[in-house]
């Protein structure tokens, strides 16, 4: 599978739009567009900043990653695929509550740094 199907499996499995992961990663949605379309590459910086927005590593982006943490994500694809739509709202919602208390936790700890 290439970066731009896992990448487009993730956006689309965490709910969030192009334009949000664009946002959070300082890029444009034209270049988010081209990766997920595999008509642009990441440069390495830009490839991590996607790998920690989704909490993933970049070996996982790449599909480098060994069998048993791909067998780990099977699992909550499969999960997922039995919750209500109600329940799959709240997952992801809770996601990315998740996500921003990460930002926020990131950002508060770059700040004491300095």
């Amino acid at each position: 599978m290439s970066f731009g199907n896992v990448l487009s499996i993730l956006i689309e499995e965490r709910g969030v739009t192009q334009k949000e992961l664009a946002e959070a990663c300082s890029t444009s949605p034209s270049a988010i567009s081209g990766y997920v379309l595999n008509t642009r590459e990441p440069d390495f910086d830009m490839l991590r900043k996607i790998a920690e927005y989704f909490h993933v590593s970049t070996d996982y982006l790449l599909e480098y990653e060994n069998a048993s943490v791909k067998s780990d994500d099977e699992v909550v694809r499969n999960i997922v695929k039995t919750m209500s739509p109600g329940q799959r709202s709240l997952w992801i919602k809770q996601g990315k509550q998740l996500q921003d208390y990460d930002i926020r936790a990131m950002e508060d700890a770059d700040n004491t740094d300095h």
